[in-house]
């Protein structure tokens, strides 16, 4: 890679706010750790009542996290293309969808590359992939007269929605130190620097 090469980085701009909206995240975590629910409604047991009342602002955060990160593994996908193919080759692969960008375009470079569909990082990448596409492309559930019309299209609920959005704020550096393991050192450099994050945090650990 020639030192005069030169980029539009936007993807640290995205960084920045996926790092804002963890910051976001993590006060209004503490916030509802020290909550003390009030007990009006002896119905509710604490824990609920604390997810009422926090319910429209740990969405929100959440929501945006999942789109700014997965925005982000896009961005970098993308980058990583336009250091490994002419104009024409970028146009033909940019089009592919996000996860087949990350589990299979690398291996056209890179022989040995592989993300195992058993791993945890498979999972977090094809379960953001989905969270997002049913973000933006949600549908709505319809019965009417108790018959179901239209079945919907949403984010399905996990047990632990916390985990998953923690998985989702790091998996754009686990993404990136997964691709450098199998990179020649100049794309290593050129991941690293552009990133956004310490390079040391990119760069693979040297035995």
């Amino acid at each position: 890679m020639s030192d005069s090469s030169e980029w539009s980085c936007l993807h640290i701009d995205l960084l920045n706010a996926l790092s804002s909206a963890e910051r976001s995240y993590q006060e209004l975590c503490k916030t509802m750790n020290n909550y003390i629910p009030t007990g009006l409604n002896q119905t509710l047991s604490p824990r609920v009542e604390k997810t009422i009342v926090f319910r429209n602002e740990t969405q929100s955060i959440r929501m945006t996290i999942i789109l700014l990160s997965c925005s982000l593994i896009e961005a970098y996908i993308n980058f990583y293309l336009s250091l490994k193919t002419n104009s024409d080759q970028f146009s033909a692969l940019e089009r592919l969808q996000l996860l087949d960008k990350w589990l299979t375009v690398p291996s056209l470079f890179l022989p040995h590359y592989k993300i195992d569909k058993s791993t945890q990082l498979y999972n977090d990448l094809s379960g953001l992939v989905e969270h997002r596409n049913r973000l933006i492309h949600t549908k709505p559930l319809v019965i009417r007269d108790g018959k179901l019309i239209h079945k919907g299209y949403s984010p399905k609920r996990h047990n632990s929605e916390h985990e998953l959005i923690l998985h989702y704020i790091s998996l754009p550096l686990r993404l990136l130190k997964h691709l450098a393991k199998f990179e020649s050192d100049d794309i290593k450099s050129s991941l690293a620097i552009s990133s956004g994050y310490p390079s040391e945090k990119v760069l693979p650990s040297q035995a």
